[in-house]
């Protein structure tokens, strides 16, 4: 008796695992969205000297090199106003 018992909890066990494992589903991923903004060319730039001194120039910028790549750092400012 205790044989057919075991017997028969193993496999409604089986059946059990087996019905689980079929339901089973994915969900479909989410597409993802990436936005990269547009780079802003205007800012402010300021200058100290060893004195304390500070001055100040809003203008337009144009980053030719960060140097990320190992090289010098290259900012070209056009002419802009100064501010102290």
């Amino acid at each position: 008796m205790k044989k057919l018992t075991r017997i028969f909890f193993v496999l409604f066990t089986v059946i059990t695992l087996a019905g689980c494992a079929a339901e089973q589903t994915k969900p479909a991923p989410e597409p993802i969205e990436i936005q990269i903004p547009e780079p802003c060319r205007y800012g402010f730039v300021m200058i100290r000297t060893p004195e304390g001194n500070q001055t100040m120039y809003s203008s337009s910028i144009d980053i030719q090199n960060d140097g990320r790549d190992g090289k010098a750092i290259y900012i070209v400012l056009d002419k802009g106003v100064i501010q102290q």
